[in-house]
């Protein structure tokens, strides 16, 4: 093997794994900007990620029903619905504890500040602002956000990789913008197709 094969199948390993981990790298970086930002209140990122992952869901598990039963790909759409719902219940606990960084310090405040204090008690310990429980809380926040990230990847890659599937078995079609009159006329030729199948189908039941 020549150097420059060599360093061609590296650069090419580097270039590949680059490309895997670097959407991953920034949706992280973002992830956590939007949940431990203390000057906004993003309970939403995760609120708003739980209802779409449901939606992708309930969309996956109702294409899984078009299939046929027993088809190995209805059993991947059923995976592939599973692990949405498991990332919409990860977005949904990470919205709680995204909550709890904001009521809990506050009631534990308030908590505080109802007993009695003496005068040379210290000030209260906080690390950039922020209580020390808002920062656990934040950072439980965070990590269950990236695990429901992960889990909604995969269940989104099996579903494209299944509609891809079916759009081979279908073959190439790039009619984007199907005149009226054509569309019709395939479309009667789908119908023409059905019934002589059925028919088909009417003479081999007859004994």
């Amino acid at each position: 093997m020549s150097i420059r094969s060599a360093v061609s199948r590296v650069t090419g390993v580097i270039g590949k794994w680059f490309g895997r981990i670097m959407p991953w790298v920034a949706i992280a970086f973002l992830a956590a900007a939007m949940l431990f930002d203390p000057m906004r209140d993003s309970v939403g990122v995760p609120s708003a990620a739980f209802a779409a992952t449901l939606v992708m869901a309930s969309v996956t598990f109702s294409y899984a029903r078009t299939l046929k039963d027993g088809s190995c790909l209805e059993d991947e759409l059923v995976f592939a619905g599973e692990r949405l719902v498991s990332g919409g219940l990860a977005f949904l606990f990470a919205a709680i504890f995204r909550h709890a960084t904001q009521d809990v310090p506050r009631y534990m405040n308030t908590l505080s500040e109802m007993l009695p204090r003496r005068p040379d008690q210290p000030p209260e310990t906080t690390f950039f602002g922020q209580h020390p429980i808002a920062i656990v809380c934040g950072f439980t926040a965070f990590a269950i956000f990236v695990v429901g990230l992960v889990y909604t990847q995969r269940g989104i890659s099996i579903l494209a990789a299944v509609m891809s599937q079916r759009a081979k078995l279908r073959g190439k079609d790039d009619r984007f913008f199907e005149s009226r009159v054509d569309m019709d006329a395939r479309m009667a030729a789908l119908v023409a197709a059905d019934g002589e199948g059925k028919a088909a189908k009417t003479d081999n039941e007859k004994p």
